[in-house]
């Protein structure tokens, strides 16, 4: 099993990668749960617009950043799908 290949151009980063090529399997004797269920929860790629200072990438810490958020929703159920956020950044969290 490989993670999933990402062409993610320049001026972002990947923070967070738990985003694997594979299929999810049905648990035996249960109707809806996922039994490889780690790689089918709400957070698995987080990727962050950068931003530029004095030259530099850096991962900026205010509201107007840019956050994209992949996750499997409902988390582990075989019904599941793959939900797509793209939110600001919120230090409150």
């Amino acid at each position: 099993m490989n993670l999933m290949q990402l062409k993610v151009p320049a001026g972002y980063a990947v923070t967070y990668n738990k985003f694997y090529d594979i299929d999810p399997i049905l648990s035996e004797g249960n109707d809806y749960l996922i039994e490889n269920w780690g790689f089918f929860t709400e957070d698995l790629l987080q990727i962050v617009k950068l931003k530029i200072k004095n030259g530099k990438w850096y991962i900026p810490e205010s509201e107007d950043a840019l956050l994209f958020d992949l996750g499997w929703y409902p988390d582990s159920d075989i019904n599941g799908h793959y939900h797509l956020r793209i939110n600001p950044i919120n230090l409150d969290t």
